[in-house]
């Protein structure tokens, strides 16, 4: 099965952007009342695990864009000016994006963030 993205994506990436968007799309129509507890719960889990490895590659994409200097290709004064109007970013947004970006491109961790590896299953925030 092939999706057309919007935007279109070319390249290597493609069809990968192309399958999760696919399968994201079959989420957005599941039937969640279906679960009991248990599973909601680890579905949640795995949803938000889904959203940080997004992020990682997201932040790839950040850095990559700042190797390629796309920000003055575009006639932007600053890489964050770009990533700002482009993705509608506030302006800690962008800073924050751009950082960690180039934090993860030296391969350094991120030292705000714990990873789910890191972590016991069921470890994390305290519920109010």
């Amino acid at each position: 099965m092939s999706e057309v993205l919007d935007p279109p994506v070319t390249g290597p990436v493609a069809p990968v952007l192309a399958a999760v968007s696919s399968q994201l799309d079959r989420l957005r129509t599941a039937e969640l009342w279906r679960h009991d507890d248990a599973e909601a719960v680890a579905a949640l889990d795995a949803a938000y695990a889904l959203i940080a490895k997004s992020q990682a590659v997201v932040m790839r994409l950040v850095a990559d864009a700042a190797r390629r200097d796309v920000d003055s290709d575009a006639g932007a004064p600053s890489m964050q000016a770009w990533l700002r109007a482009r993705y509608r970013l506030r302006p800690a947004e962008a800073k924050r994006d751009l950082e960690l970006a180039g934090l993860l491109a030296r391969g350094e961790k991120d030292p705000y963030r714990v990873d789910a590896e890191d972590r016991a299953p069921g470890e994390g925030a305290a519920v109010a």
